[in-house]
């Protein structure tokens, strides 16, 4: 399940990443992250995009994983039990 997910988030990342910028105006990106007591921060992901089939997904990613600091600094300030939005990430 894990490679799975890190598939999954591998694809929606380069969706979101700048080489899609030209299509950003047409296109609705959208997510959140809440962290939780013990640190593990979660991502609800949305993508869409006109003509396009709608991709969501939800992953959780604990301290040890080899993104959780690229996360975290991405999504920035968080507090535990907090829910906040974020934007793409970059590739």
């Amino acid at each position: 399940m894990k490679h799975v997910a890190t598939i999954l988030f591998s694809i929606l990342t380069f969706a979101c990443s700048s080489q899609h910028k030209a299509e950003k105006k047409d296109f609705g990106f959208f997510g959140i992250a809440t962290l939780k007591e013990s640190q593990e921060i979660c991502l609800q992901i949305r993508t869409q995009e006109p003509d396009k089939p709608v991709a969501e997904g939800y992953f959780c990613y604990k301290t040890d994983h080899p993104k959780y600091s690229k996360i975290r600094e991405h999504v920035g300030t968080i507090q535990i039990g907090e829910s906040k939005e974020f934007g793409p990430f970059d590739k």
